[in-house]
């Protein structure tokens, strides 16, 4: 029995319930411009989302970003995230004038979590403060026969208050 459609015909299952979106829209802010650009490379799935059920599509970022609401990202895989919390952000901080309250390894904002670990960095300067963090993506941890590899399974969110460099 020749077995090539059978493969086609998987592959092609792939694509169509794995949600496929061809395009990427990485976050692109250059560094030290705006609390945008601490997620530079970042996929922006978008905002108040990471609650309900979301595919790994990426969005444009918003132009102009809201305090108080949850801004959501996505990396793609493979992606270390505690080490890009424990040297990257906090760098990524300072150039904006923002100092770490809470870091990835002494906050109580971090655990384990049976769907992976969950992390946060608060941050402040200011009259500006916020945190970024990490908890498990449902939608690229459920069971699914096909999902979308190119991301890592976590939610990446982005919150912050008061008067921040946006």
């Amino acid at each position: 029995m020749n077995s090539a459609p059978l493969l086609v015909g998987l592959i092609l299952c792939q694509f169509a319930l794995s949600g496929c979106n061809p395009e990427v829209h990485l976050v692109q802010a250059g560094l030290g411009h705006g609390l945008v650009s601490l997620l530079d490379g970042f996929a922006c799935v978008g905002m108040d989302v990471d609650r309900v059920p979301h595919t790994t599509a990426s969005t444009e970022m918003p132009s102009q970003m809201l305090t108080t609401h949850r801004y959501v990202f996505h990396h793609l895989a493979p992606f270390d995230d505690i080490e890009f919390a424990r040297t990257v952000l906090p760098d990524r901080l300072r150039l904006l004038g923002l100092r770490v309250t809470r870091d990835v390894d002494h906050g109580p904002i971090a655990s384990m979590d049976p769907g992976g670990i969950i992390w946060g960095v608060q941050f402040a300067g200011g009259a500006c403060t916020g945190s970024v963090g990490a908890s498990p993506c449902g939608y690229q941890m459920s069971r699914r026969l096909f999902k979308d590899t190119r991301w890592s399974e976590s939610d990446y969110f982005l919150v912050v208050h008061g008067q921040c460099p946006m």
